[in-house]
């Protein structure tokens, strides 16, 4: 939020590049010593200042089209939302350098679905939209979610024809949008509509059985509905990089 990585910030977004926000820390935080609270306490409180410091700053403000995610789901910030919008409202600290309301501020980003409930990950997709919300996996650390498929089948009030279309948004399309697939089907995957839904993937340890079981799933073509050839061609290329 500081001034200072403005220019770094304005350039990824002129490049249209992605920007994935995640905490990171050495050791135990003061205060959160105990329990393994620095992560689970820490990581999602990082990101809620992070992003409180975005919205306050102006900085938000002067990047209307960044693609920024947010690691577990925006941290608390989904979940006290209102507080900081009135905060904005009632003290001139916070809306000094910024004029936007920081509800709508996070509708603009992208949230991971990485908050180990579905009532939660409901309300996130009530808050934002699916169209903002993708799959995340933290694999292959213990805090993963080792099943993000059965995540999304999970999800509270997702039936029919809407629950189809939903998941296929959480699943690929969201991901898939804010990385470009498009551009870069041809590198990663050799099929537009297959490039663009497999993007979604946290293949940071592509060899991970997480991540392999993943691919399948959402190669699978009953709910994804992709045409045989576009299949083949597809997961024949993921199972030539060792993926699948």
């Amino acid at each position: 939020a500081e001034r200072k990585f403005r220019p770094i910030l304005k350039r990824a977004q002129e490049l249209g590049l992605f920007v994935f926000a995640h905490p990171y820390y050495v050791g135990a935080k003061s205060g959160l010593e105990c329990y393994y609270l620095t992560n689970l306490i820490g990581n999602p409180l990082d990101t809620t200042v992070m992003l409180a410091n975005l919205m306050f700053s102006g900085a938000l403000d002067d990047l209307e089209e960044l693609r920024l995610c947010l690691a577990h789901g925006g941290g608390f910030t989904p979940y006290q939302i209102g507080r900081l919008v009135h905060g904005h409202k009632v003290r001139s600290e916070t809306h000094g350098q910024s004029a936007t309301s920081p509800k709508q501020l996070l509708r603009r980003l992208y949230f991971d679905s990485l908050v180990f409930d579905p009532q939660a990950l409901r309300y996130l997709i009530d808050l934002v939209g699916a169209d903002h919300v993708c799959i995340g996996t933290d694999s292959p650390f213990d805090m993963g979610d080792e099943h993000p498929d059965e995540t999304i089948r999970s999800i509270p009030g997702l039936t029919g024809e809407d629950a189809q279309r939903g998941r296929r948004v959480l699943r690929g399309i969201t991901a898939g949008h804010v990385l470009g697939a498009v551009t870069r089907q041809a590198e990663f995957f050799g099929s537009h509509r297959v490039g663009g839904e497999l993007a979604v993937l946290d293949l940071d340890h592509p060899g991970g059985g997480r991540d392999r079981e993943l691919v399948e799933a959402v190669l699978a073509a009953d709910e994804h509905r992709v045409a045989g050839t576009e299949h083949r061609q597809g997961s024949g290329h993921l199972r030539q990089r060792g993926w699948v």
